[in-house]
């Protein structure tokens, strides 16, 4: 009987957290700036009623605004209200392990001048401590995966989200155009 009282204290007080860990939409503080180790940089500009701001540098160094719904789920500005209006990222909300997203948008891509159309389908697939040059993070695991049906065009992305600062602190994407990129947070000034 002792061993099970143990047992059952343990998954009372201890598995809970893991278990219904959940994050609520929220932008980080105007300003604040991440920077990775690809020698990206995103710096988080404001804060919408379902979205963030973000001016981004890319290692390449082009630069661009996007609005930035939930891991995952960020736009140019130019295609972004008919993006959001269409997929309603901001309903991936809250964060938490097992919640599954999907949606499609037609209209232009990411690609100047490129009209398309898209399924998206994301999951919190776990919650996990992630250890970058930036710090160590308790970060939700978010994958999609992205289908063009006008095209042949797929890919996968993955971002780890740190709700504490509240920004991506590590990435992967792969597509089938032989883009493949990953990279982490070195550095996250606020």
């Amino acid at each position: 009987m002792r061993i099970s009282t143990t047992v059952g204290i343990y998954l009372v007080f201890l598995c809970p957290a893991a278990m219904a860990q959940t994050a609520q939409f929220k932008c980080p503080k105007p300003n604040t700036v991440v920077e990775y180790a690809d020698g990206g940089v995103a710096t988080w500009q404001s804060a919408g009623s379902n979205y963030c701001q973000i001016h981004t540098k890319q290692s390449n160094g082009s630069e661009q605004v996007s609005y930035w719904f939930a891991p995952t789920f960020g736009i140019r500005d130019s295609s972004a209200g008919s993006y959001a209006s269409q997929v309603k990222p901001w309903t991936f909300w809250p964060l938490a392990v097992g919640k599954k997203f999907t949606g499609q948008f037609s209209g232009a891509g990411n690609t100047p001048g490129y009209q398309g159309t898209w399924d998206d389908t994301a999951v919190v697939e776990r919650f996990e401590k992630v250890v970058t040059k930036a710090g160590t993070f308790d970060a939700f695991v978010v994958t999609k995966k992205e289908q063009a049906l006008s095209h042949n065009y797929k890919s996968t992305s993955t971002a780890w989200y740190a709700p504490e600062p509240g920004v991506i602190v590590k990435y992967t994407f792969t597509d089938n155009q032989g883009i493949n990129r990953s990279s982490e947070a070195i550095a996250i000034t606020q």
